[in-house]
């Protein structure tokens, strides 16, 4: 299997909040950048330090969900992923149950493709 790598993840204030290389997860430890995570198996999620979720992935049978916003180091969005669940106010609705620290694992009650 090839490796994965992705160019860093940064919020709206160009702070560091998750990073993949060589397949291997990198969230910062930040409150200012990164709120909580939380994963299973088959799916991770981060929030920034706004508390919105800003990636999310999800292993599925036939394929792959991500939903993501991508800013560069100034804040500038360059990129975004996201579903019929988004909103400008609210964001993506997570998948787990928050904060982690509680909810290890636990994905919240909404039916989720």
């Amino acid at each position: 299997m090839a490796a994965f790598g992705c160019s860093l993840r940064r919020d709206r204030s160009g702070n560091l909040v998750a990073n993949v290389k060589d397949n291997h997860w990198d969230v910062s430890d930040s409150k200012q950048s990164c709120w909580d995570k939380n994963y299973t198996n088959d799916a991770l999620e981060v929030k920034d330090g706004r508390g919105r979720v800003v990636l999310q992935v999800r292993l599925l049978a036939d394929g792959v969900r991500l939903q993501a916003e991508w800013h560069d180091e100034n804040g500038k969005l360059l990129l975004q992923f996201t579903d019929n669940r988004y909103t400008d106010y609210d964001g993506i609705a997570p998948l787990f149950k928050y904060p982690s620290s509680d909810h290890w694992g636990e994905m919240t009650e909404t039916k989720q493709p």
